[in-house]
């Protein structure tokens, strides 16, 4: 995408972070926000614009608020395993994930 991986930093210290790529990549935690007013207080408008890939993690604490089209499951199996599922809510990302 146009950004070098070792300079991704966790969004967990920063309630969202921005990476200047090919398309703007916007990274955003949820973890430490337990309220809804204080989800709907960030900048949605920016995050949601077309133009940026925006990556949510814990997406699901803002409930029906944001339509996620790709999600991403992550789920620990062991100690050094991991299971991930990929799930499309639309047809978009079909041929991506048929890559995989």
């Amino acid at each position: 995408m146009g950004y070098e991986p070792e300079n991704v930093a966790s969004a967990s210290f920063v309630l969202a972070q921005e990476y200047k790529a090919r398309y703007p990549i916007i990274h955003i935690d949820l973890y430490r926000l337990d309220d809804k007013d204080e989800i709907l207080s960030l900048d949605w408008d920016f995050y949601l614009s077309d133009e940026n890939i925006l990556l949510i993690e814990w997406a699901d604490k803002a409930g029906d608020f944001i339509r996620c089209d790709l999600t991403v499951n992550i789920d620990i199996i062991s100690e050094t395993g991991r299971a991930v599922l990929f799930k499309a809510k639309s047809g978009h990302f079909d041929g991506f994930l048929n890559m995989l």
